[in-house]
């Protein structure tokens, strides 16, 4: 039984291809809302994401996910949606976003 598990698992496992999504390139700059930061991953869809749908990003020497909404072209765009966003997170506010670096706007 286990050979015959195996043989099929192995034939399956063949014929499945999986398409791995490059990430955003490291030059790539845009600016975004950061509604909040946490020590762990949440899944998609989480209801302490409240309904929205953000990115999390961990930059490499960092413990922490930074949970971050929308894409926007500058920063102003980001600050115009922010309000919007605060009514869910209060405590939110606009970002730049360079490849996993997130800074703090002003």
């Amino acid at each position: 039984l286990f050979k015959a598990f195996k043989s099929y698992k192995a034939k399956f496992d063949a014929s499945v291809s999986v398409e791995e999504v490059a990430p955003k390139p490291a030059s790539e700059e845009y600016y975004s809302i950061q509604i909040m930061g946490l020590g762990r991953k949440l899944p998609a869809g989480d209801p302490a994401l409240k309904g929205l749908d953000v990115t999390a990003l961990k930059a490499e020497d960092s413990s922490v996910y930074k949970y971050i909404y929308g894409m926007y072209a500058t920063p102003e765009q980001a600050r115009d949606a922010l309000s919007a966003v605060r009514k869910k997170f209060p405590e939110a506010f606009p970002v730049k976003v360079k490849g996993n670096q997130i800074s703090k706007i002003r």
